[in-house]
């Protein structure tokens, strides 16, 4: 740190050819450090380059022939370098390319994928990094995983809690969610915005959003239900999934087309610009994950004034709030009752719409999340400023 001035590099190598919640943190905590003047480049391990302070670092893509010798290395003692999976051997690709930049003056380095924070620990212990790493623990790493790392900072409460239930916290270890921009995702008209997708202009919807898969975001589920709903709602009902291609997608489609028919809009990779006006089509919106760590796209709902429904997980009750209603999903039927009571009005939809919007603004919001973020950094380098938890 210089003059009271310190530099962050925001770390993703799956930024510009993965579509996830990490990758689109990534993106957003660096435009909003960079509106608040601090000193920060995002690295993308894709282009083209966005913004002034991108760089774009080439690396071996998980997906590529070349990433699978990390499957190979793996049973002759290559997980030892970091190097046994196809998302390690991206990391170390990119990993080293990394190094090279932080020397640069950087005083941290913030990620949220695993593999990348363990390449990066261990450069560090080998003396060939010296800036501070911070961890968001974006995925469900153990806890001897995430006892690495003397910075670290949880999407939720319970995320913490799962950890700290196995091993003492660390002193600078706080729960920072992710933040979505209120402004972008926001309330809007719903004639205009379903026109825009060409959906039905005289009918309820009711919308997913995650990749178009079986175990995840279960959109077999959601189909299943949905196929029970229409008979118990007095007005029509249709019904949106929006999400990645997956390798169970097409058994997904051809489940969707067997139940609902043409009550179903399925949309593949929507650029992430257009989701503001695909959630103020909607209604209402469902995640029908077992488990998520901090589930972005409901909280792009939200904030949108959707009322939401997820599963009786506690982070999906922690997120929805009062904005919503947690049910058992992996229970038949549990999702098709409720959907069926919010859309039928025994639920208010107004009332779940402006505590969803609510709710959003006071925990989610870019202003609160990166002060809290911006508090962190004080911290890591000696501040006495408190990051809040």
């Amino acid at each position: 740190m210089r003059n009271g001035f310190f530099k962050v590099a925001i770390a993703s190598s799956g930024l510009g050819h993965v579509a996830r919640g990490m990758e689109a943190w990534a993106e957003s905590l660096a435009a909003a450090l960079h509106e608040r003047g601090v000193d920060v480049t995002l690295f993308r391990g894709a282009g083209p380059a966005k913004n002034d302070y991108d760089v774009v670092l080439p690396c071996v893509r998980r997906t590529s022939r070349l990433a699978r010798i990390g499957n190979v290395l793996n049973h002759v003692g290559g997980w030892r370098l970091g190097l046994g999976s196809e998302a390690s051997v991206e990391s170390f690709s990119y990993g080293i390319r990394l190094l090279a930049h932080l020397r640069d003056g950087y005083d941290i380095v913030h990620v949220q994928q695993g593999s990348l924070a363990l390449f990066l620990d261990r450069a560090r212990k080998l003396g060939l990094l010296k800036c501070s790493i911070v961890f968001g623990n974006g995925q469900k790493a153990p806890p001897e995983f995430v006892n690495r790392f003397p910075y670290v900072h949880f999407l939720s409460p319970y995320g913490m809690q799962e950890i700290t239930d196995h091993i003492p916290k660390k002193p600078n270890w706080c729960v920072i969610p992710n933040f979505v921009d209120t402004d972008a995702f926001s309330p809007g008209d719903k004639v205009t915005a379903r026109k825009a997708w060409g959906l039905p202009d005289d009918c309820l919807i009711v919308l997913s959003v995650g990749m178009v898969d079986k175990h995840v975001k279960r959109m077999d589920y959601f189909i299943r239900e949905a196929s029970m709903v229409s008979a118990s709602v007095a007005e029509d009902v249709h019904f949106v999934i929006a999400g990645s291609s997956h390798p169970e997608s097409v058994e997904v489609e051809e489940l969707g087309r067997e139940l609902l028919g043409e009550k179903l809009t399925i949309l593949f990779n929507v650029d992430r610009d257009q989701m503001p006006t695909l959630y103020r089509a909607a209604d209402i919106f469902v995640l029908c994950s077992p488990r998520e760590a901090l589930p972005v796209a409901l909280i792009e709902a939200m904030s949108c004034g959707l009322p939401a429904v997820g599963h009786t997980f506690p982070v999906m009750e922690w997120v929805i709030g009062n904005g919503g209603r947690c049910v058992d999903m992996k229970t038949e039927g549990k999702l098709r009752t409720v959907l069926s009571e919010y859309l039928n009005g025994f639920y208010s939809r107004e009332l779940a719409s402006r505590e969803a919007r609510r709710r959003v603004l006071s925990t989610f919001s870019q202003e609160n999340v990166t002060q809290s973020i911006m508090q962190m950094y004080d911290q890591v380098l000696g501040s006495t400023c408190p990051c809040g938890c």
